[in-house]
Formats: C-alpha cells, sequence, structure tokens
C-alpha cells in the first residue's frame, strides 16, 4: 500500500520520533503540516523534504579516537 500522507502517530513511528519533538518541528516550520478537521496530516512530501533538511551526522576524528579509547582500555581490563 502505496501511503501519501502520515498521521503525526505514523510519522512517529515512521522516523522514530516523539509527538512533542513532530509539534516543535511543526512549530518551527521546518515541517510541514496540513490539517484536515481534527487530523494533522504530513505528506510524503514534506515528510522527505523534512528529512533531508536535517543536518548530517558527521564522526570527527575526537569521536572515533574517544571510541578507540574505550576498546582498548576494555581489552586491557579483561586479558
Amino acid at each position: 500500500m502505496n501511503i501519501n500522507a502520515y498521521s503525526i502517530l505514523e510519522f512517529c513511528e515512521r522516523f522514530s520520533i516523539g509527538r512533542s519533538k513532530v509539534y516543535e518541528e511543526i512549530s518551527s516550520g521546518r515541517l510541514v503540516a496540513h490539517k484536515l478537521g481534527r487530523r494533522t496530516l504530513i505528506t510524503n512530501t514534506d515528510a522527505e523534504a523534512w528529512l533531508i533538511s536535517l543536518p548530517r551526522a558527521v564522526s570527527s576524528a575526537a569521536d572515533t579516537e574517544s571510541i578507540d579509547e574505550t576498546s582498548s582500555s576494555e581489552t586491557e581490563a579483561v586479558g
């Protein structure tokens, strides 16, 4: 089945995000939503645009070093 719009609950489930955060994104204008009576709907197009607009998660060298240090200290403690 091809879904053309998500309810708030469906959007939350699809994108693993809480309701409060969804309403925060709508209030800020970062996520476009449409009203149909009492229902709030988010179209596929608007959901994709929101997702693409999110900043990229980039790991830095410091993050990698921190992970490496944790791994080696755990190995030393075991061995």
